[in-house]
């Protein structure tokens, strides 16, 4: 049902995931299951499923693409 649904939201959309994630699988094809018109996907190759609580040096280019994504969609 939800991936029927899920475009009729008119929603900016940011998907942040790891590429080595064992949880959500699929990642990649996250692009043809979401059809909005502002989406972006970002898999870091090597991280997790919770790409918010990787090493130190890993976690800050994660937050970093998520400050940037915010700050380029605030109106």
């Amino acid at each position: 049902m939800l991936k029927s649904t899920i475009n009729n939201f008119k929603i900016n959309l940011l998907i942040q995931c790891g590429s080595e994630d064992k949880l959500i699988k699929g990642s990649e094809e996250l692009d043809e299951w979401f059809k909005m018109h502002d989406k972006t996907i970002k898999i870091y190759p090597g991280l997790y499923h919770e790409v918010y609580h990787e090493i130190e040096k890993d976690r800050r280019i994660v937050l970093k693409d998520l400050r940037d994504w915010l700050n380029g969609h605030i109106y």
